[in-house]
């Protein structure tokens, strides 16, 4: 598999959490936590974006705004991964 900045993001979610408890030092209810934080972020943000666009009619523009706050996420988290490998000298 290539090195790209959707793999690097989708295969490294499954070691966030054993991340958060060792090198984080964060307790076992501190960990689940922050882990847990998208899947309730995004509940509320379909539940305003429902409310959106039963009221405007309007999609695509939600669709273009979502596209777009999801690529700057992955290139984001793609950046800060290669400064910080970078920095660490791996």
């Amino acid at each position: 598999m290539t090195d790209t900045p959707l793999t690097r993001a989708t295969s490294s979610s499954g070691y966030f959490y054993t991340f958060l408890l060792v090198a984080g030092n964060k307790s076992v209810k501190a960990a689940t936590r922050i882990r847990n934080i998208p899947s309730f972020v995004s509940l509320f943000s379909a539940l305003g974006t429902g409310a959106i666009v039963r009221y405007t009619k309007h999609i695509k523009p939600l669709l273009m705004a979502g596209f777009l706050i999801e690529v700057l996420g992955l290139g984001e988290s793609s950046y800060a991964q290669s400064v910080c490998s970078f920095t660490s000298g791996h």
